[in-house]
């Protein structure tokens, strides 16, 4: 990287950080693991702080498929075009300001293209006959943390499938990604109390 200037080694850095990450996170969930123990990043929280300013209207849900647009899939997917267009940019002789630009903008667009993906394989995976009601007294883990006062979300094999709900803790207290939650009771047929798992 020594023929790099300072801000195309930036874009560098990033393409290969988001790719190792979006790589390492893609092969997790293939074999059904789940990597938000291993990478908590912050992303996860201010996902979650984002849809709650947001509401409800930021979300989908339909037969245990949520909508997420700020899951640690696309914001490292994110992380991986911005570093590949803005250095392709930079290279190509275009001012800094143009170059982030089309780095930021691709990155977004990144982020929805696999938000969205997700969504309709988890809404593939669903079956119409499934009852969530079948996660009570299973364990999992928290995929978006669980706030004080609203909603997260939580991973949870269900019908041989790892599936991620709406989630909401039983005792009202802040409950961190990748911790190790159970399944208490279901509540507006959609959403999950869980406690933390001592």
């Amino acid at each position: 990287m020594n023929n790099l200037t300072s801000v195309e080694t930036f874009y560098a850095f990033s393409a290969i950080i988001g790719g190792v990450l979006f790589l390492i996170r893609t092969i997790l969930s293939l074999v059904g693991a789940d990597a938000d123990a291993d990478f908590d990043m912050s992303g996860a929280d201010i996902g979650h702080d984002l849809q709650g300013h947001l509401g409800d209207h930021s979300g989908i849900d339909s037969h245990g498929a949520s909508f997420n647009l700020f899951s640690m899939h696309s914001i490292t997917g994110f992380f991986l075009m911005f570093g590949l267009i803005g250095l392709s940019l930079s290279k190509a002789g275009l001012p800094e300001l143009l170059t982030a630009i089309g780095g930021m903008a691709s990155g977004a667009f990144t982020m929805l293209v696999v938000a969205l993906i997700y969504y309709f394989m988890q809404r593939l995976q669903s079956d119409g006959t499934m009852k969530i009601e079948t996660a009570v007294g299973k364990t999992g883990t928290v995929y978006l943390s669980l706030p004080e006062k609203g909603s997260g979300q939580v991973s949870i094999v269900v019908q041989g499938g790892l599936k991620q709900f709406d989630a909401i803790s039983a005792d009202k207290s802040r409950i961190p990604t990748g911790e190790e939650v159970r399944v208490v009771r279901v509540v507006n047929g959609k959403t999950l109390v869980v406690e933390r798992v001592d």
